[in-house]
């Protein structure tokens, strides 16, 4: 019989139980048992790599969002490529604080991973909605800088930048506002972004950059054969 506190047993055993939760997931589609034993495979062999990656993935499919903490942090302890370990907190610090309402457990978490990749979108996009919720605009705004800059496309990058807009004027930065706005609609222009950008003008008693806008609501009403909206614009 195997004798498990040899350590070429216990590596046996662990393979046994990696090879059942195999099964239990691709033939039988019972992830439950596949966890118990990777969890097993885990007693035996705690730093297993393998292991913990199929834990994690049993415990998203099970939707355990606790244990998938503990088995991420594990995991981030373990994988040797700096980016890999920024996800992993990160995604742990995104359950923490959208899960399991622990917001100290999940600026840890983010602001380690953001520190070991400070490109990681997960983390940045983690910083900025933990800031928010907390009230924290100036700490928003600045998770928002950094997450624009690695914007997946202008789709993204002018969203972000309307958050960044949200992220100054609540941080009483009008000026950064009118930019972050200004940004978004060089990204790409829309009809909200404009009003957003007419208020905040109005806002600041910007006349020059008020007239400008006006004139190009004008403009874009009077293409649409808006013509009412038009008129109004251009008597404004």
């Amino acid at each position: 019989g195997l004798d498990l506190a040899h350590p070429d047993d216990a590596a046996r055993a662990g393979r046994a139980h990696r090879a059942l939760a195999q099964i239990d997931l691709t033939r039988l589609g019972d992830p439950a048992t596949a966890g118990a034993h990777l969890e097993s495979a885990l007693a035996l062999q705690p730093r297993d790599v393998d292991a913990l990656r199929g834990l994690v993935g049993v415990y998203r499919q099970l939707g355990r969002h606790a244990e998938l903490v503990s088995a991420l942090d594990r995991l981030a302890e373990l994988v040797k490529m700096p980016a890999e370990r920024a996800e992993l907190l990160a995604e742990a610090g995104i359950l923490c604080l959208e899960r399991l309402s622990l917001p100290d457990a999940a600026r840890a978490r983010l602001t380690a991973a953001a520190q070991g990749d400070p490109r990681s979108r997960l983390a940045l996009d983690g910083l900025a909605r933990l800031a928010e919720r907390s009230g924290d605009s100036n700490a928003e705004r600045d998770a928002l800088s950094r997450l624009v800059l690695g914007a997946a496309g202008p789709e993204d990058e002018a969203l972000i930048y309307d958050r960044l807009a949200r992220a100054c004027e609540r941080a009483g930065d009008a000026h950064g506002a009118a930019l972050a706005v200004a940004a978004a609609r060089r990204t790409m222009a829309s009809d909200d972004r404009l009003g957003e950008a007419l208020r905040l003008a109005r806002a600041a008693g910007d006349r020059a950059t008020l007239s400008t806008l006006l004139a190009e609501r004008a403009q874009r009403a009077a293409a649409s054969g808006q013509e009412v909206a038009a008129v109004a614009a251009w008597l404004e």
